[in-house]
């Protein structure tokens, strides 16, 4: 088996185990899940998850074993066996049966580490010799990945322990990012003193990625502080900080929450309002128009808000649910608010499914949202089928605006079909 897919199986494991907290993670974890099956299955290995083939973590009795000897025991086959598999793939040999399984073996017997075995071992990969410098690195940095999750003051405590970070193999930004935000969600104060006292002396560590790693894991424990953070902390691009906010605000509940702490705020904080309440738009249009419905009626946003929660409102975030967004835009924004979101959200829509947007079209209510929407489906489909974009230009009230898209209409048709094209001309008159 591949050095990548024992490493990609790690982070699998340990991500059905522990939880990814980032959303964007996990979603590239599941991703990479599914290219791992099929590999598997060519391989000619088991697909089955725990409980049904292999389980990844046998049950230690733990007041029986030395510690530290099963771990030193443990850091010599690892490092053992991953000079197989280098000389295996080296040799161009193939993964038998007997591979397989113990690259399963290892995986389960990994996932056993205690906070103190993980180090061991860590320290013990940083030694060796005997394998290559890509494996050595990646099983070190995804070490260090499982014992952020379990003692990220250890690994926090490592990296302030290195020259700038560089004395430990894996350990990157990434980490502390990770270890940071999993402070603060145990225990938001500690993680603040330790971002003030470290970054004194390592100034290059107060990025806006470290700063809001450490608001997000905040917001996972107390939205009010996160937020009182994200003022204090002064970030320049505050998107980051405000998505881990509205990801952390993961209920209805915790959302209606979130919602009174931004509430609480003073004036001068209405950037930091908009930016929050634009990414729980964002996370609630991706939840399904259903569930933002329930949530929305509840919260009771004003104008302001809800000019905020709707400013992510796109086509990619509301796919399917569109012509229902489309909707409650009509009836909740301002007229040249709805407008231009349809607009927008029409052409993401009409280069996606042509045909879902024009039956919606047929369906919509007269008005300005079903104008805007014309317009932009119109302008959309006229280099493809100007036939059907001069259809739909017709049915606009007469007009400057219908008469510039008419015009638009019949310069995408001439390239197509000059005698059509000159016909509905001279129908409309178009010089």
């Amino acid at each position: 088996m591949k050095y990548s897919i024992i490493v990609s199986l790690l982070i699998i494991a340990v991500a059905a185990l522990f939880g990814w907290r980032n959303h964007e993670e996990l979603k590239r974890v599941t991703i990479e899940h599914r290219l791992l099956v099929d590999e598997a299955i060519e391989l000619g290995l088991s697909t089955e998850g725990p409980g049904q083939g292999l389980a990844l973590r046998r049950p230690l009795d733990r007041e029986k074993k030395d510690r530290e000897a099963e771990m030193r025991l443990f850091a010599t086959e690892l490092i053992a066996f991953l000079k197989k598999l280098e000389d295996r793939q080296q040799d161009g040999g193939g993964d038998g049966e007997d591979m397989q399984r113990e690259t399963m073996e290892m995986i389960s017997r990994f996932l056993d580490l205690d906070e103190g075995q993980l180090q061991g071992v860590i320290a013990a990969l940083e030694k060796s010799t005997e394998i290559g410098d890509d494996m050595r690195k990646g099983i070190i940095g995804f070490s260090i990945m499982m014992l952020a999750d379990q003692s990220p003051e250890v690994v926090l405590a490592l990296y302030a322990g290195a020259s700038g970070g560089q004395g430990v193999e894996g350990m990157d930004e990434k980490v502390i990012e990770a270890s940071l935000s999993r402070l603060a969600e145990r225990d938001p104060f500690a993680a603040i003193d330790w971002l003030r006292e470290h970054g004194k002396s390592k100034p290059d560590l107060i990025s806006d990625d470290i700063k809001s790693a450490l608001i997000a894991g905040t917001a996972r424990q107390d939205p009010a502080m996160a937020i009182t953070l994200m003022k204090e902390l002064e970030i320049k691009d505050k998107s980051q900080a405000a998505d881990g906010i509205a990801i952390a605000a993961d209920t209805s509940e915790k959302r209606l929450q979130l919602l009174e702490s931004l509430r609480a705020l003073d004036g001068e904080s209405r950037g930091l309002q908009e930016s929050v309440l634009e990414s729980l738009g964002e996370q609630l249009q991706k939840s399904g128009f259903d569930t933002s419905q329930e949530w929305l009626e509840k919260a009771e946003l004003n104008e302001e808000e809800l000019e905020s929660f709707s400013a992510e409102l796109s086509y990619q975030h509301t796919l399917e649910d569109t012509g229902n967004w489309l909707g409650w835009v009509d009836e909740n924004l301002s007229e040249k608010e709805a407008s231009s979101k349809a607009a927008e959200m029409m052409v993401q829509w009409t280069h996606n499914d042509f045909q879902a947007a024009g039956n919606w079209l047929n369906d919509a209510q007269e008005g300005a949202v079903k104008t805007a929407a014309i317009e932009s489906y119109a302008k959309t489909v006229a280099p493809y089928e100007p036939q059907a974009a001069a259809q739909w230009a017709l049915t606009l009230p007469e007009g400057r605006p219908r008469d510039r898209l008419i015009k638009q209409v019949y310069n995408e048709w001439k390239k197509k079909d000059e005698g059509a094209a000159a016909n509905f001309a001279a129908t409309q008159g178009i010089d």
